[in-house]
């Protein structure tokens, strides 16, 4: 079993964030300063936008079978109990790593690196 895994209570944190234009499954979500109460106060964030409904188990096994023979780290990775209920069992690190699949799968620039480039392996804290 899989330790820190990402539950519905937490789905929120693992919409899909993507660039402008947005689209009619996107909302947009004002950038700004994070609360005080954060883990980074006072840091400032872009706008971005953030998907409307919950990944499903269909829509995370499309992005990552298109990932993995790009080098990303997800085969096996997610579950659910159909196609069309959101996607479940997966851990921080593969939500991030499959929101930047999902991005360059649209021709859009991945959010989350390591050192300037795109994470699709491992477990390393993506750059703030």
């Amino acid at each position: 079993m899989k330790t820190n895994l990402l539950h519905r209570p937490c789905a929120a944190a693992f919409f899909l964030l993507l660039a402008l234009p947005l689209s009619a499954e996107m909302v947009a979500v004002q950038g700004g300063a994070l609360p005080k109460t954060s883990q980074f106060p006072g840091k400032e964030v872009a706008a971005f936008q953030i998907g409307k409904f919950e990944v499903t188990n269909s829509e995370w096994k499309e992005v990552a079978d298109w990932a993995v023979p790009k080098g990303y780290d997800l085969a096996g990775t997610g579950g659910g109990a159909s196609n069309q209920k959101p996607v479940s069992f997966v851990t921080w690190f593969e939500a991030v790593k499959w929101c930047n699949a999902r991005s360059l799968m649209e021709g859009l620039t991945p959010c989350y690196t390591v050192g300037g480039v795109a994470l699709k392996t491992g477990t390393t804290l993506p750059d703030v």
